[in-house]
């Protein structure tokens, strides 16, 4: 289908809904505004938002607000404007980014570093069309038809700019899989449901180490429950089944095939690769929280029951040749108001004395903390987080079996194929030592401010080693990032509903992050890159 064939077809789902229903819901997604105020209105009154799971949706956000009576009108009003919202809400944004950078990047034959990809996918999208869609009270859909440049396209023709290159023969170079966001569900207070593409995060941290939203994106089923209780006071129980792209090059499926790497004799090389993770929050007072994650990565052949039963252990299930299981431990603690600790373990493989197996200790452990305060009307907040990833965390042997979030892009402007390898986990996978420093300022909703520092230390063990052992495993490599961001909201005339950003980062003694893509020779005689971003943006809604 082609890229036009989708948008005509993606309207028509929202004329048909238009014309069918009304009334209804909302899901603030990752790293929402809305959220962020939410969960500093917590940190200054002492207490811990009761789990760890984005998105959330309006109706969880509003009982959020209940417990906090202080909390900003403004963000009560917001919030309550989005409960009553009815029917469908259609919406059309312009997004015009420039940038000015000194990065020379190279596109490889295949797989694409890791710091790259980021840097093209933190860019918005030049045009986004489509609209959300209330039914009843509590269903809710929303799509958003996203429209930029091609991926390899950014990199070949010049990446000073986000809007989409015309070609030679007048063609536009989209990326033709759109949209990065489209999903539909059910929302309440209580419980929730929803099926879609949209970004997901759990955990405390800034940056996770289970499933994080170092990926643009997760293809994904979601489910939620939570209840109340004496001990603990407040239980939430959240499941995700994740479908994950199953494309890989012929050496990956010679490696695949290969069943020396299983504990059975069979072979598991269908084209499958799915995520099934489930956890538990539980609240034991107003102050501090536990939570349990679980993730059980299937590869190689379609899950079956016993793979995702949502309140079973899977690490007691033994699926020999076929699946990796990693768990993890998180907790948040307020000791008194305007501060909070917290903190994550993420248990890949540890080697007991009992057991015979022969895989390496592979975990990760982060460790946080963060100060908030109210200045008038301007909400700050400072943050450090230390996070250690092992050699071989998130790894295996076979393909199917690592810990990534698989993207493959075909450009055909010009044709092109190239592979990306999100960690699902840390935003830099395995072999990784990270002290970052984030300073965040926001007045809701006209301005906000990031400033952060990260000191990284990066080896030589990738996702794409494997259970190698290297040889210049010692060998480290450190860099330092910079970054800031300021945005400007509703400039001028409220109803132009302009807005104003600008982003710059700086990263000294540059780095690459897999064993196939390298920068450039002029790249690594640089000390000191430097990528500037302004933009302005332009939403209309109806």
């Amino acid at each position: 289908m082609s890229s036009r064939s989708r948008i005509i077809f993606l309207f028509s789902i929202l004329a048909f809904f238009s014309l069918s229903f009304s009334n209804a819901g909302h899901i603030y997604g990752v790293g929402s505004q809305e959220l962020e105020i939410t969960r500093i209105e917590y940190l200054l009154n002492g207490k811990v938002i009761p789990f760890s799971c984005e998105p959330i949706s309006a109706a969880q956000l509003s009982e959020l607000l209940k417990k906090i009576p202080n909390a900003d009108e403004r963000l009560k009003k917001s919030v309550k404007n989005e409960l009553n919202s009815k029917g469908l809400k259609m919406f059309f944004k312009l997004s015009p980014m420039i940038t000015s950078n000194n990065w020379d990047y190279t596109l490889p034959s295949t797989y694409v570093d890791l710091e790259e990809a980021y840097r093209y996918y933190s860019l918005p999208s030049s045009i986004d069309f489509g609209g959300e869609i209330n039914i009843s009270d509590n269903f809710y859909g929303l799509i958003d038809v996203d429209l930029k440049r091609e991926f390899s396209n950014f990199y070949i023709y010049g990446n000073e700019s986000n809007v989409p290159h015309i070609t030679s023969d007048l063609g536009i170079a989209l990326n033709g899989n759109i949209p990065d966001v489209g999903f539909f569900g059910y929302q309440s207070e209580n419980i929730g449901f929803r099926i879609g593409r949209q970004k997901l995060k759990w955990g405390p941290g800034e940056r996770g180490l289970l499933l994080s939203d170092a990926s643009p994106y997760y293809d994904s089923i979601g489910f939620r429950f939570s209840t109340k209780g004496r001990v603990p006071k407040q239980l939430n129980y959240s499941f995700e089944y994740i479908g994950i792209d199953p494309h890989l090059t012929d050496e990956e499926f010679e490696i695949q095939s290969d069943s020396t790497d299983a504990k059975s004799r069979i072979i598991y090389n269908d084209r499958y690769k799915t995520l099934i993770a489930h956890r538990l929050d539980f609240l034991f007072f107003d102050s501090f929280r536990i939570g349990i994650s679980e993730l059980n990565l299937v590869g190689g052949k379609i899950p079956d029951l016993r793979c995702f039963s949502p309140l079973i252990l899977f690490h007691n299930n033994y699926y020999f040749g076929f699946t990796n299981i990693m768990g993890g431990l998180d907790f948040s603690y307020s000791p008194f108001k305007n501060f909070e600790l917290y903190g994550e373990i993420a248990i890949d493989d540890i080697k007991l004395p009992s057991e015979q197996n022969n895989l390496p200790n592979a975990y990760g452990l982060l460790f946080g903390a963060q100060y908030g305060n109210k200045l008038l009307s301007f909400y700050t907040t400072l943050t450090y987080e230390f996070v250690y990833t092992s050699d071989y965390i998130y790894n295996r042997n076979l393909p199917y079996l690592k810990f990534t979030n698989r993207f493959y892009n075909l450009s055909l402007h010009p044709r092109k194929e190239s592979i990306i390898d999100f960690p699902m986990g840390f935003y830099l996978g395995p072999d990784s030592i990270s002290h970052y420093l984030k300073l965040r300022l926001i007045n809701p909703p006209k301005f906000s401010s990031t400033f952060s520092l990260e000191y990284l230390s990066k080896g030589p063990y990738t996702t794409f080693n494997g259970l190698v052992k290297l040889e210049d495993e010692k060998i480290r490599e450190t860099n330092f990032k910079i970054s800031t961001d300021l945005t400007f909201r509703e400039l001028f005339f409220k109803w132009l509903n302009l807005n104003l950003s600008a982003n710059m980062q700086l990263i000294g003694n540059p780095v690459h992050f897999d064993n196939y893509s390298e920068y450039q020779e002029s790249m690594k005689t640089t000390e000191l890159l430097f990528d500037l971003r302004v933009g302005l943006n332009a939403e209309w809604g109806w």
